[in-house]
């Protein structure tokens, strides 16, 4: 699964929850009530995101922060990140200082953190061989990415 700075996966980054539960695998959908807010976990079937269309590919377990009754990130996340690139590199298998190296090649900027790479012009957090997170911009704003998932040099 070849993924991007785009947002692909079928659910609604910056949706209510109701909207993003009828996107989502009955086999497991919880909310989870924390101190600092509240998170959804679901599965999601993402066969076909990347052109491939594999319908036995088993549905990938994602991890959306709810603030204001909306699903603000979405965290798709690993074990099983075999196979899954991110414009065309392998962060599987990569080390965040490759993943860096090979986005900045592409033309993109890239920032080392203490849990992979975020990507401030996107809003993605790329975390290799576990997880990649988009924010929702509208949500978040420049500002607001950057203070909460970008410790700048």
């Amino acid at each position: 699964m070849d993924l991007s700075t785009e947002f692909t996966l079928p659910f609604a980054l910056g949706g209510t929850i109701d909207e993003n539960a009828t996107r989502c695998g009955d086999q497991f959908i919880n909310i989870n009530e924390k101190r600092f807010g509240s998170d959804f976990e679901a599965f999601i079937d993402v066969a076909g995101v990347d052109g491939n269309g594999d319908l036995d590919q088993e549905p990938e377990r994602i991890t959306a922060m709810i603030r204001d009754g909306r699903c603000v990130t979405v965290r798709l996340d690993g074990p099983d990140a075999s196979g899954w690139t991110f414009l065309g590199l392998d962060i599987d298998s990569l080390t965040t200082d490759l993943l860096m190296t090979g986005l900045e090649a592409k033309g993109i900027k890239a920032v080392s953190q203490y849990n992979g790479v975020a990507l401030p012009d996107h809003f993605v957090v790329v975390d290799p061989g576990d997880c990649i997170t988009w924010w929702d911009p509208n949500y978040w704003g420049r500002d607001g990415f950057l203070e909460s998932a970008v410790a700048m040099p």
